[in-house]
């Protein structure tokens, strides 16, 4: 959803970009059956009583002369064909995968809330606030300092603030600090929107301004 590359606003949340329901579903699918193991194809297929056995038996590894008359000829291409068991056994699969993969796009979609607030929680840590930190040092009201600083003190603080860098000595341009506070406040409309989507909070509750700009993702 964010073009972290973007030079105009990195910070940008497309939730129109945001992976259909579909794509959703095709990655969970392959991600259900990469890890499928044996256990997870014989619990689906318990479920609905059928034995997870195979329906035939191991080929015999005995020479032709030693087996039955009655084995089945290796020329009879027909008779080798999936039996009635084979065919359910893997209809029970896919149903076992299908509600493994509804199962799971059911919690992304509860968790996505959470995810979006813990985000923004961290946009704001993350943030700084230009010239916040460097006028309570001159006004002295940092670490409870109840009176101004000197003049070298607020020479070594505006050093420090930003104002006497380097670069900006040189006519350079500093580089441009990531919007930190955009990014937390569009984590914060993806939050109301989910909010709003999964019916945890009313229209009425959250105001109408919010519900304006409340990103709903509609998948």
């Amino acid at each position: 959803m964010v073009n972290y590359h973007d030079p105009v606003s990195p910070h940008f949340m497309h939730h129109t970009k945001f992976p259909t329901s579909q794509e959703q579903r095709n990655f969970l699918r392959a991600y259900v059956e990469h890890s499928l193991t044996p256990s997870f194809t014989a619990k689906s297929v318990s479920t609905t009583g059928a034995s997870s056995e195979p329906s035939t038996p191991p080929t015999s590894h005995l020479p032709w002369e030693a087996r039955s008359s009655s084995s089945m000829p290796s020329f009879i291409l027909d008779a080798r064909t999936p039996g009635a068991s084979y065919k359910e056994e893997e209809a029970n699969r896919e149903r076992g995968i299908a509600e493994e993969v509804d199962r799971l796009e059911g919690d992304a979609k509860a968790w996505r809330a959470a995810s979006h607030a813990m985000w923004c929680a961290w946009g704001i840590v993350q943030a700084k606030i230009p010239g916040s930190d460097i006028e309570a040092m001159i006004n002295g009201e940092q670490h409870g300092i109840g009176r101004p600083m000197s003049k070298e003190a607020k020479a070594a603080a505006t050093v420090a603030s930003g104002d006497g860098r380097l670069g900006d000595e040189e006519g350079g341009e500093a580089e441009d600090e990531f919007d930190y506070l955009g990014y937390a406040q569009q984590r914060a409309l993806l939050f109301w929107g989910d909010m709003l989507a999964l019916g945890v909070m009313t229209p009425e509750e959250v105001g109408e301004e919010v519900v304006e700009k409340a990103k709903v993702i509609a998948w």
